[in-house]
């Protein structure tokens, strides 16, 4: 009999994508890049890397289950988001005309690409502390009342299970009373978060909501003369402006006056503001440039990248020279799988 072979899994996660840093390239495997945490001043602000070990971390969407590591879920993003908006943004950078079917596929690229990221697990993360154990207070109020509606009506069993996609991620536990002679109890829920919990909500997300990005009426912005846009590890801003030098990145794809941008070429940059109309293909004065590229920047994660070497990047975004912020980060992700497995296999 033949052995069974696993299927071979793609560990090599890449969360931008290699087709779009090598719009940013002139050889077509080398880029410049910036590092925004480095472990000492004499590192180089800038240096040339190979495209394919830049933007990837290992595993970083491979998860446990069935009794076995799997990467459904990069497969499924890339047929369904990467490849056919990556296709259709070609059409942008020759300047062809895009057709409706294309936009979606473009404005569902965006949504895919600002939720995959590791600045976005890291921010999902400190959300979920806060949101979580106040989630599963509402969940034992909402059972609670309902107990004591069926009590009121005389049922004695019902059975109201609507499973969700985050349903294996909650447990309960009854304590019993400690009184022996008592039949009431405590009920406790629990919710584990992690890279599993954080792979199903980007999915969720996604088929829930990408039709609300691709309600908008999106415009492509040419840089101010010869400027350039950058490309960073995080590359779909969200941006809330309200006056000069106040503003936050907490934008919404749904929130009025919201403005969402991402650059697909060193010369072309996807942009909307929420509930508002704009020209196809503007181009941005000096002044909005400088604005769009600063936004760029700073909502950058770790790593910075460009087709030539940008002076002023230094200015708006200071490294962070530190060898034990550094390490720890480097570490951390070392040990990444094999926390997150054992965290998945334990649950």
């Amino acid at each position: 009999m033949p052995s069974h072979t696993p299927p071979s899994i793609a560990r090599d996660n890449h969360y931008v994508q290699q087709a779009l840093l090598r719009r940013w390239s002139v050889d077509g495997n080398n880029l410049w890049v910036y590092r925004t945490l480095v472990s000492h001043a004499h590192i180089p602000e800038w240096a040339r890397k190979a495209i394919r070990g830049i933007a990837v971390q290992n595993d970083l969407y491979t998860v446990f289950s069935g009794g076995q590591e799997i990467d459904d879920f990069e497969q499924w993003i890339q047929r369904e988001y990467e490849d056919p908006g990556l296709e259709a943004t070609e059409k942008i950078v020759t300047g062809g005309l895009l057709t409706p079917v294309e936009w979606t596929a473009i404005q569902r690229y965006v949504a895919a690409q600002d939720l995959r990221t590791p600045l976005t697990f890291k921010e999902d993360m400190e959300r979920w502390k806060t949101l979580v154990p106040s989630l599963l207070n509402e969940i034992l109020k909402d059972l609670a009342n309902e107990a004591k509606r069926f009590q009121a009506e005389g049922v004695t069993h019902t059975q109201r299970l609507h499973p969700t996609p985050y349903s294996d991620f909650v447990r309960a536990k009854v304590r019993p009373s400690p009184d022996e002679l008592s039949t009431d109890g405590t009920l406790q829920l629990s919710m584990r978060t992690g890279r599993k919990f954080w792979v199903v909500s980007i999915r969720q997300r996604l088929i829930d909501n990408a039709n609300i990005i691709c309600g908008q009426r999106w415009s492509v912005i040419e840089p101010y003369g010869d400027e350039e846009w950058p490309l960073t590890d995080h590359p779909v801003v969200r941006l809330n402006y309200y006056r000069l030098g106040q503003y936050d990145f907490k934008g919404g794809w749904g929130n009025t006056n919201s403005e969402l941008f991402m650059p697909v070429s060193p010369r072309h940059l996807l942009y909307v503001k929420v509930g508002s109309k704009a020209a196809n293909r503007p181009s941005a004065s000096k002044d909005v440039t400088r604005r769009l590229q600063r936004f760029l920047v700073e909502r950058a994660h770790r790593w910075i990248f460009a087709r030539q070497k940008f002076d002023w990047v230094e200015s708006i975004r200071p490294r962070v020279v530190s060898q034990e912020q550094f390490v720890t980060e480097q570490e951390m992700w070392k040990k990444w799988r094999e926390e997150q497995l054992a965290l998945e296999k334990s649950w």
